[in-house]
């Protein structure tokens, strides 16, 4: 996620932070003029637009970016209007984007609407001159108080099982605060960038599966960082502390995660050099003598205990010739003792 602070006036001074998130470099105040001028003005000298400008335009294309924000914004363009009052209202708008959702997503960027229109409007009216970022980014953000955190749930979780509270969804951290946050911040964990829903007493973040599987590789805690991509300021919020998950009485872990999960009849997945299909299986612990076994077939099959992961291959296409939905267990040769792992579908 790359949220930046790329509203910024040239003239030296002062900062202004609209409620939205804006950023405003302000020397003296521009006199009054029409608002249809303040907007080109603002347009032309954004810092760091160019990017996300472009994929607006690609993504809207004969779209009028101008002619957008006059509307949205529903002031006359030849009407006279203070700066101030004209800085107040984008950001106004701003807020009720974030509030409403109306965010651009590219390539990490997390932007509302209307700066996206904005930025395209920059593009639009300097083509190759437009201003390419220079972002800073979390890990050169500085520390500092973004909320005052009250209390955190869940605050464990059995390692690669999903985040589970008896008063929440699956797989959502939740954190009481003392005033609402910002819409615009971010919850960081283990590297990934997630969107907060601010309310009044507090935010609450749902994980994806990459931060679920980046937190399962975590050691015993994983830091809980709140940013701010506008102030460039960043505060850990809690930690989430990781337990190991119990073997079940067989030696087995239940499996964390596997794939491939489907494909077409006898069309190889996850193709290996010699044409065969294969599987990989992660699992924190299984037996010595663990076996995949696919639709009652075992298959030859390489473990790796101390990377969690278990990999078999599927020489015979004729496995995987017919379409319906195939069971995949591990069998502890041993013992006799399965833990299933899952449906595997071929379709038609």
């Amino acid at each position: 996620m790359k949220r930046r602070r790329f509203l910024a006036l040239t003239g030296g001074g002062l900062l202004l932070v609209g409620t939205g998130g804006l950023l405003w470099r302000v020397g003296s105040a521009p006199e009054p003029a029409t608002f249809g001028v303040h907007l080109g003005a603002l347009a032309r000298d954004m810092s760091g637009a160019a990017v996300i400008g472009r994929a607006w335009l690609n993504a809207n294309e004969g779209s009028e970016p101008k002619r957008e924000l006059i509307e949205e914004l529903a002031l006359d363009p030849n009407d006279e209007i203070e700066y101030d009052t004209f800085v107040e209202r984008l950001a106004q708008r701003v807020e009720r984007d974030f509030e409403a959702q109306a965010i651009l997503e590219h390539d990490g960027w997390w932007l509302s609407e209307t700066e996206a229109r904005l930025a395209a409007l920059h593009v639009a009216l300097l083509g190759f001159e437009a201003s390419e970022p220079a972002e800073p980014g979390f890990e050169q953000s500085r520390e500092g108080r973004l909320v005052r955190v009250r209390d955190q749930n869940p605050g464990s979780a059995k390692r690669g099982e999903p985040l589970t509270h008896p008063t929440l969804p699956d797989n959502v951290l939740s954190f009481r605060t003392s005033r609402r946050p910002p819409n615009r911040l971010m919850l960081v964990v283990e590297g990934h960038q997630r969107p907060i829903s601010a309310g009044a007493e507090g935010f609450s973040v749902t994980l994806n599966d990459a931060a679920l599987a980046a937190i399962a590789r975590a050691g015993d805690e994983v830091d809980l960082w709140l940013y701010d991509p506008v102030a460039q300021r960043r505060q850990m919020v809690g930690t989430l502390l990781l337990e190991e998950p119990a073997g079940n009485e067989d030696g087995f872990c239940k499996p964390t995660d596997w794939g491939a999960r489907a494909t077409r009849a006898g069309e190889a997945f996850n193709e290996q050099p010699d044409g065969s299909a294969a599987f990989w299986i992660q699992a924190r612990c299984f037996p010595e003598q663990t076996v995949v076994v696919f639709d009652n077939v075992e298959l030859p099959t390489t473990l790796q205990p101390d990377e969690g992961l278990i990999t078999a291959r599927l020489p015979d296409p004729t496995l995987y010739a017919r379409p319906g939905e195939y069971r995949i267990e591990l069998l502890d040769r041993d013992s006799g003792a399965a833990q299933l792992v899952g449906d595997f579908t071929v379709h038609e």
